[in-house]
């Protein structure tokens, strides 16, 4: 049976009417979903200004009947992420975690840099990374890596790296405009949020379909 991934992205919690009311309809649209994910991704920005009440508002919200993956953007705090979200001792160190599902795992690495926009992935995270690949028995020079899911950039996107497909969720919170779009386009926050799904195949082959929530 194929293994649905839900992917979210960007939320930017920060308790504001906005904010909450966009977090609030995705979530509530996943619950309603005829076949619920076996996973769903967070891949970032999950707080706006990594405080305390911004990570116990996304406890609440991700308190879902299916597994839930994490993983820092840049608007993160690590050590709060940890005590707040993931219930972990606070530590400012890379926010690595992992779920494995029936016939599939997905690793979440954090690349986010604290204090900066761009992100690096850190020796600690590819030696973690090779690691639980080994482990797991995915790879013979890791063919069985069928691609990498991101976030940060506020737009639904695909594209490739190594040969492996690179699909970005679209953002909760806003939408990022591109510079050939509309004046009218460019106000973010009137498009709905969006969902990413990865629909994983028993041979490993990878389709995504892009939702916006109704």
């Amino acid at each position: 049976m194929s293994a649905l991934i839900a992917h979210i992205s960007d939320l930017h919690l920060d308790g504001t009417e906005e904010t909450t009311r966009r977090a609030t309809r995705t979530v509530d649209h996943l619950r309603s979903l005829h076949r619920s994910p076996d996973l769903l991704v967070v891949s970032g920005d999950i707080a706006d200004h990594g405080a305390p009440e911004e990570y116990e508002q996304a406890a609440a919200l991700l308190d879902l009947p299916f597994p839930v993956l994490v993983c820092p953007g840049n608007h993160d705090d690590r050590a709060t992420l940890r005590s707040g979200l993931l219930g972990q001792d606070p530590s400012d160190g890379p926010v690595d975690t992992e779920h494995r599902g029936t016939g599939f795992t997905v690793l979440a690495c954090d690349t986010s840099i604290p204090g900066r926009d761009d992100g690096h992935l850190g020796t600690e995270t590819l030696e973690r990374v090779r690691r639980t690949l080994d482990e797991v028995a995915l790879l013979e020079e890791y063919p069985r890596v069928v691609g990498v899911l991101a976030g940060h950039a506020h737009t639904g996107a695909a594209a490739t790296l190594a040969g492996r497909p690179v699909l970005v969720a679209p953002g909760v919170t806003s939408t990022l405009s591109m510079p050939w779009e509309t004046e009218e386009a460019r106000a973010v926050r009137t498009r709905p949020p969006g969902i990413a799904f990865h629909v994983l195949a028993e041979d490993a082959s990878l389709t995504t379909h892009f939702r916006s929530v109704p």
